[in-house]
């Protein structure tokens, strides 16, 4: 017999065992009475499973062979050293322990009892949680571990079965067995009990001899973010020496359609490296306020929903008995350029030559923008006939895409459209254009605008039937409701081409000045790979061919 049984009394009869509701590497946890007060706690027992044994008449507890009693010793000292710092913690959602004692040879401490059980209790029953529910645990969880961070103290083992939630729906923190307090003004252990290992939660350097001998907030940052990725996906991250080599996977966070800013804070929380994760908690909850402020809306809507949302973000224009929309894109951040879900696969190399697009495309780096609005649509034959009085197009059809135009033809197009509109319309940058293909905040990581298969969205080399452009929203459209924004025709961007830099921009316009202007999203004789949400290409502001055509910003 391991465990105490059910009615056993412990000091005196102040608390009655119930039951027992879970036994780890070191302790046992019950579920007990508290006589006094008629309310239920959980007790911990300290027991070593491998190393205690437990008198069955008595319920006494030895602490194993001669030559381990020395080891569980020490390991019982640091359990009752744990229960009297967690007891000096305030914090609404760490738990709150209530005594500490020593009986039957071994130690014990009493917590308040969470009703609502683990979370990794509640994802094995539902499999994953929302986002918005998976955000508000995980920034429940956050709070408390900066909170401990702040005087000094790593968790070490931040994982869904360590995290309780109360009857009210709310996260408490709970097991800080592993836990390790550091000296104030020097940072350095004052223990030197082993660093225990959660596969898939525990960072590479808890694999390592002395590498958490130092306070270092990057390692409870890698259990939150390995925490929220459970979450969302129900899947437990792979073990962090396995990820040395590639990092975290994000398809299955892209299968679950997480946001860019959700995939953005758990990658940068589970970098191999320590230097390259969020180096405080504020930086990580920061991450998660990004996501929130994005998505107050989006969060607590199905896609159904989602989609009358986006409809009211619309302003829809007639001019000359021809109608067109712009989309609303709220202001957000992402990062632009050749980001890992755009690299070249095999086969678009070898459709290309060997040509490796993608080194124009970097280096990757951080772009902020304010709201506008953009095209759903890229200009029609009919809406450039409607203001120009004629139709330079070589496919003809009224809502097939203009081209056959120039850069400066858009900008004489523009010019009229002004004049009779009272607006100041004009090509989207080339950050904007991305940002929108990309999806904007509701952003799911697709490859191509939309879909990672290519065919659902995208007229081009190998989804088209014939040699020709095609009409406009005949493809499903991306996460905001654009369309054709790969393939169909290549668009005019503003901007002037130039090499990208490594430092983040706000609203850029790209380059200074250059020989040819940028244009984007590749066309219907195009191949895959450039109709890639990061392709980028470029031509002279005088070129006219039945590959380019525009689609309109407008700043709000």
């Amino acid at each position: 017999m391991q465990t105490l049984q059910p009615n056993t009394l412990l000091q005196g009869g102040r608390y009655k065992i119930i039951k027992t509701l879970g036994q780890g590497g070191f302790g046992i946890t019950y579920l007990a009475i508290q006589s006094g007060l008629e309310r239920e706690v959980a007790v911990k027992e300290f027991f070593m499973k491998e190393f205690c044994e437990r008198d069955s008449a008595t319920s006494h507890v030895t602490l194993g062979m001669e030559t381990s009693r020395d080891m569980v010793k020490r390991f019982r000292a640091k359990f009752i050293k744990e229960a009297r710092n967690i007891a000096k913690l305030n914090h609404p959602n760490i738990v709150r322990i209530i005594d500490v004692f020593e009986e039957n040879g071994t130690a014990y401490y009493v917590m308040e009892y969470a009703k609502g059980g683990s979370l990794g209790e509640k994802l094995r029953k539902k499999g994953s949680f929302s986002k918005s529910i998976a955000t508000r645990y995980i920034t429940q969880v956050a709070e408390a571990v900066g909170y401990i961070h702040q005087r000094k103290m790593n968790h070490l083992d931040i994982k869904p079965d360590n995290i309780m939630l109360s009857g009210d729906d709310n996260v408490i923190l709970i097991d800080f067995g592993l836990s390790k307090q550091y000296d104030a003004t020097t940072g350095s252990q004052t223990s030197s009990t082993p660093v225990g290992i959660s596969e898939g939660y525990a960072p590479i350097e808890q694999y390592q001899i002395g590498g958490v001998a130092s306070f270092t907030p990057e390692t409870d940052i890698y259990a939150l973010g390995a925490t929220y990725f459970k979450m969302l996906t129900g899947i437990t991250p792979p073990s962090a020496p396995s990820l040395l080599e590639d990092g975290v996977s994000i398809e299955s966070l892209k299968a679950k359609r997480v946001s860019k800013n959700v995939v953005d804070t758990i990658l940068h929380s589970m970098y191999s490296k320590k230097k390259d994760r969020f180096h405080s908690i504020e930086d990580f909850l920061q991450g998660l306020r990004d996501y929130s402020n994005s998505n107050k809306v989006k969060s607590l809507i199905s896609d159904k929903e989602e989609m009358l949302v986006l409809n009211e973000k619309v302003l829809t224009f007639n001019i000359n008995g021809v109608s067109f929309e712009m989309v609303r894109i709220d202001s957000g951040s992402f990062f632009m350029g050749a980001t890992s879900d755009m690299e070249e696969t095999e086969e678009e190399l070898e459709e290309c030559e060997y040509i490796v697009q993608s080194i124009y495309e970097k280096p990757i780096h951080k772009v902020t923008l304010c709201n506008y609005y953009i095209g759903r649509t890229v200009v029609t034959q009919k809406m450039w006939t409607a203001i120009m009085g004629a139709n330079p197009s070589k496919f003809r059809g009224a809502n097939k895409p203009v081209e056959n135009i120039s850069w400066s033809d858009c900008l004489v197009f523009i010019s009229k459209l002004n004049a009779l509109t009272g607006k100041v319309f004009r090509l989207p940058t080339e950050a904007e254009w991305e940002f929108a293909a990309r999806g904007g905040n509701l952003s799911r990581h697709y490859r191509y605008s939309g879909s990672d298969t290519l065919a659902n969205v995208a007229w081009c080399d190998i989804t088209s039937e014939y040699d020709t452009t095609s009409d406009v929203a005949k493809k499903q459209p991306n996460e905001l409701g654009l369309y054709d924004m790969s393939g169909n025709v290549y668009e005019w961007c503003s901007d002037w081409y130039g090499d990208y830099s490594c430092i983040a921009q706000h609203n850029p316009m790209g380059a200074k000045y250059g020989e040819s202007r940028v244009a984007r999203g590749g066309s219907w004789l195009d191949a895959s790979v450039l109709c890639r949400i990061s392709s980028r290409s470029c031509f002279s502001a005088d070129t006219k061919d039945y590959f380019i055509g525009l689609r309109l910003a407008l700043s709000e």
